[in-house]
């Protein structure tokens, strides 16, 4: 017999989801297609924790995309939450700590991300206590989690060399893709001042 017990009960599974795609269907508060979820939340958890700014090197824009494919993923695989399949949460735990994320920021985040979702669906008039308990209950799971993995010093070292090894791939690509670059520029040059003659 499994002992792989999920950890969220069918109902709360059904009402992130549902919850989810409630706010996935609203463009922005009051009309405001700027206002976007990603851009709400941001903008709260840098009023809560303003040192999680700096955190954040690229465009917070693209940074919100990211934010938005993250929560799709975690609404669509909170019912795979289960005792068997936590290593990657806590593999996330460790990554974090490597970024830089302290454990106070965790905190943070539970409350701006609660705090975004009953504004957006308080729009629909679907914002209640069930809707709150289950996203509780999931972000206390996942963030408990992670702050007790970036606690782990393997853990942490672990992810410090996929971390870097990642970095190495992707500059050594960059570093090929400007290679071919400059081949085909040379390339190029070669034809036409071979045509001028």
């Amino acid at each position: 017999m499994s002992n792989d017990k999920s950890f969220l009960s069918i109902e709360q599974m059904a009402t992130i989801e549902s919850s989810w795609h409630r706010v996935c269907s609203i463009r922005g508060l009051n009309g405001n297609c700027l206002d976007t979820f990603d851009q709400v939340f941001y903008h709260k958890l840098f009023e809560l924790e303003p040192r999680t700014r700096a955190l954040f090197e690229v465009d917070i824009f693209e940074q919100g995309v990211k934010l938005m494919k993250v929560l799709a993923y975690l609404t669509t695989t909170a019912r795979k939450l289960t005792s068997n399949n936590i290593e990657e949460v806590k593999k996330l735990g460790a990554r974090h700590k490597v970024y830089g994320v302290e454990p106070s920021f965790f905190e943070a985040f539970k409350e701006a991300l609660l705090w975004t979702l009953e504004r957006f669906l308080t729009i629909q008039d679907s914002w209640n206590e069930e809707i709150r308990q289950s996203w509780t209950f999931v972000l206390d799971l996942l963030c408990s989690t992670m702050i007790k993995a970036a606690k782990s010093n393997s853990l942490v070292r672990q992810q410090k060399k996929k971390l870097k090894l990642l970095e190495q791939q992707t500059q050594s690509t960059t570093e090929n893709d400007n290679q071919n670059n400059d081949d085909e520029e040379a390339a190029n040059d070669g034809k036409s001042n071979h045509k001028s003659c």
